[in-house]
């Protein structure tokens, strides 16, 4: 299977398991098995880390080492594969859900009107819906407002991959990173 990862979201964790950032792949080496990203000071040099790069529709983890070229970070990978990196239940669900904001640098600009999705499955770490085609692109940050049990909450999440579905619609995949009653 011809892998592509030029474009892709990476999460880059250390040895211990804590996310050092989330980073755009900038040049993928097919030959070398590596990966180029933007000079980053959270990415220890010559250190060795856990790189989850996500994509549709499973993502891909990797051991890594951690080297410097002219103005990037390449990173080696070894040590991986496919995985599918979900450590708690995904349920399915069919619910409606509205996407209220998008979120950029930390501030949430309210849409002219919401754009309308499904829930597909959520978990606690995360949640997929189902909206008009291409509506979000990978790395946007978004606030959907769902009813859960009764009462409103606004999620906040980010884009981290999609998928395209055979009709006018394209399901997203999405990591929680925040929520509140509304």
């Amino acid at each position: 299977m011809l892998k592509e990862y030029k474009g892709c979201l990476a999460l880059i964790y250390n040895e211990q398991g804590d996310l050092l950032t989330r980073v755009r792949i900038l040049e993928y080496d097919e030959g070398e098995n590596s990966i180029e990203v933007e000079e980053l000071p959270e990415l220890p040099v010559g250190g060795l880390c856990e790189v989850m790069i996500l994509t549709a529709p499973k993502p891909y983890a990797y051991r890594g080492r951690v080297h410097k070229r002219g103005g990037h970070i390449v990173i080696t990978l070894f040590q991986g594969g496919e995985a599918e990196h979900r450590q708690e239940t995904r349920y399915k669900i069919e619910m409606p859900a509205d996407i209220e904001s998008l979120v950029c640098d930390g501030v949430a600009y309210p849409l002219h009107s919401s754009v309308e999705t499904q829930v597909v499955n959520i978990s606690q770490s995360g949640v997929r819906i189902r909206a008009d085609y291409h509506a979000l692109s990978e790395g946007d940050r978004i606030k959907l407002h769902i009813k859960a049990g009764g009462k409103d909450k606004l999620l906040t999440a980010d884009v981290v991959n999609h998928k395209d579905s055979e009709s006018e619609f394209t399901e997203f995949g999405c990591h929680l990173v925040g929520g509140e009653d509304v």
